[in-house]
């Protein structure tokens, strides 16, 4: 194994695509998604693939899920050597027609995406990825 690569958003589109590279390139995938129930397309791919992935649970807009899900890979695997922060949803409505708090969540639901919230692990490699931005930073940690 490569290590332990930590995957949000794995239900569908990049982050179900992602969780399957990471495993088929030998890293211990652990893919997480809001509801545990609806990652019948992921578990189907894998099948289909013939690799092995490690569903958990994971709303990154709870810290107490984020902690929860963090604390098992981590007791489980003993490190999270890559994350992937690929979760988020698509919002779509003109600006007169959002009320604040639609506004807030979505705001806060992006910057925790980034990474800004300081979730972020001390070691390994952080990828952030945005499938509305040019850019994809990329950072190291030592």
């Amino acid at each position: 194994m490569s290590g332990v690569a930590l995957i949000t958003g794995t239900s569908s589109g990049i982050g179900l695509a992602t969780a399957i590279g990471f495993a088929k390139a030998g890293f211990r995938s652990v893919a997480t998604l809001r509801d545990v129930a609806k990652a019948g397309a992921l578990r189907e791919r894998a099948a289909r693939e013939d690799v092995a992935l490690e569903v958990r649970a994971l709303d990154v807009e709870h810290a107490s899920s984020v902690a929860s899900c963090v604390a098992g890979v981590l007791r489980d695997f003993g490190a999270i050597d890559v994350l992937v922060n690929n979760a988020g949803a698509g919002f779509v409505a003109a600006l007169e027609q959002t009320s604040e708090a639609e506004l807030r969540r979505v705001l806060r639901r992006e910057v925790r995406r980034r990474g800004r919230d300081g979730g972020a692990p001390a070691r390994g490699r952080v990828l952030w990825c945005a499938g509305r931005s040019r850019r994809s930073p990329t950072r190291t940690a030592s």
